[in-house]
């Protein structure tokens, strides 16, 4: 049944507190529908490296014209098999962001500053070194982190920025697809080069 603002005032609430509710339902839905989004994207990706390694393998299946289709098909396999391993291991480490309180409005920064290199899943798909994981998630966005049910606290006054400096939005600019213009990797420099720009309220 969907939150509306009737079933709110039949509970005899105020309005500051019906819409309370009602921001906090909305930015809730809205996290969750960006995570999705997230997801299918990845997932699209590795449909289509499934679909393009098993064309080449129906290719070297049927014919032989000199063509190394074998490395090809080795090649692309690799390919969707780490693909496929980090976002395992990034949806994991979201979570343990969560586990740790990071502020939910804070987790995509924090994603887009991590590095992955050398994170694995155990056997049972959980994230090796959880514990050490989660004490430099304690020690790096300590100021991130919500302690007994309060937000970090915004800083009011963000570093001033030079005339034609890099700002959070160049960072995270998007073109009309609404895809980053930066890749990931230059995201990820832009950050670690501007940290001030990952303080909350920073612009």
């Amino acid at each position: 049944m969907a939150l509306t603002q009737k079933m709110l005032k039949s509970m005899g609430l105020t309005d500051e507190q019906r819409e309370s509710i009602f921001e906090e339902h909305l930015a809730t839905v809205n996290q969750i529908k960006a995570e999705r989004d997230g997801l299918k994207e990845k997932a699209d990706q590795a449909d289509a490296l499934r679909s393009e390694r098993d064309r080449l393998k129906q290719q070297l299946d049927a014919k032989n014209d000199g063509t190394d289709w074998k490395a090809e098909y080795d090649r692309l396999k690799g390919e969707t098999e780490a693909r496929e391993s980090l976002a395992k291991v990034k949806t994991a480490y979201r979570g343990l962001l969560k586990d740790e309180k990071v502020d939910d409005d804070l987790v995509d920064t924090v994603m887009e500053a991590t590095k992955f290199d050398g994170m694995k899943l155990d056997k049972d798909g959980a994230l090796k070194d959880r514990d050490a994981l989660a004490e430099g998630i304690r020690s790096r966005w300590a100021k991130f982190i919500v302690t007994e049910g309060t937000k970090p606290t915004p800083t009011r006054t963000p570093p001033e920025h030079k005339p034609g400096s890099l700002t959070r939005a160049d960072i995270y600019k998007k073109d009309d697809r609404g895809r980053y213009i930066m890749s990931t990797e230059a995201r990820q420099k832009a950050l670690a080069e501007h940290p001030e720009l990952l303080s909350p309220g920073a612009e």
